[in-house]
């Protein structure tokens, strides 16, 4: 699975976050918000459903073939752990990472918490 420059995708709250594992250039959009980390580096940037008109797009799920973190608050009442699972059981090989006592905004309620999920997952995925 690994590649030169592989992208990984990290879901949470509305924002897809890109990184690459093994240096170069950011494959992501230009970021407003970077995660403090030496390696590897992680930016997020606004989702298509962030920015655009909701549409349902689940079917496009099952297409996603890079290494992919769902990070998910347990008390998240926008988006139920149920949303979690259907997500996680549609994308192939995701990793669903559940933030105890956080909601919706689960890098803001526990940053801590949050950024260890991120940068364990990415490391996890460099050494593959």
């Amino acid at each position: 699975m690994a590649s030169p420059n592989p992208t990984l995708l990290v879901f949470a709250l509305g924002l897809t976050l890109t990184a690459c594992t093994t240096g170069g250039a950011s494959t992501s959009a230009p970021s407003s918000t970077s995660l403090p980390s030496p390696t590897p580096s992680v930016t997020a940037a606004p989702s298509v459903s962030a920015t655009a008109s909701p549409a349902d797009t689940r079917d496009l799920l099952p297409r996603i073939h890079v290494p992919t973190l769902l990070v998910w608050g347990d008390a998240d009442v926008r988006s139920p752990m149920t949303v979690a699972h259907q997500m996680h059981d549609a994308i192939p090989g995701a990793r669903l990472a559940v933030i105890a006592g956080a909601g919706h905004v689960s890098n803001l309620e526990e940053p801590a918490q949050f950024n260890t999920e991120v940068r364990e997952f990415c490391l996890s995925v460099r050494n593959t």
